[in-house]
């Protein structure tokens, strides 16, 4: 159902021998499909924690999970009403590269 609202990820090509994968199209659904992957997995992972008795690591990953959930109904409620520059904001952060050394990440300007 999801998987046809993620297009596929291009290979981009490699600067300082890491390539990196990008998706084409640069949406909120994108994002939002995303968000929404990662939760199941997460929930997955956090029911096998809990089975193995790791409760506390199970805990850990739901809370992130809910981290995701509030995270697409923010984008949500920027696609029903006003899309804000917070919503902008976010989608951008979402689809920057992650830095590919610890120099990359100390020379970056904080964002919250």
């Amino acid at each position: 159902m999801f998987h046809s609202q993620l297009p596929e990820p291009v290979r981009i090509p490699p600067d300082n021998d890491n390539f990196r994968w990008e998706y084409p199209i640069r949406s909120v659904e994108v994002v939002q499909v995303a968000k929404a992957v990662r939760m199941v997995s997460g929930i997955r992972a956090a029911l096998t924690l809990a089975d193995q008795g790791f409760t506390t690591e199970s805990a850990t990953l739901l809370r992130t999970v809910s981290d995701f959930a509030a995270e697409i109904i923010f984008l949500s409620e920027g696609l029903t009403s006003t899309f804000v520059k917070a919503h902008h904001e976010f989608v951008d952060q979402y689809f920057a590269p992650l830095p590919a050394t610890p120099d990359e990440l100390a020379s970056r300007d904080r964002e919250s």
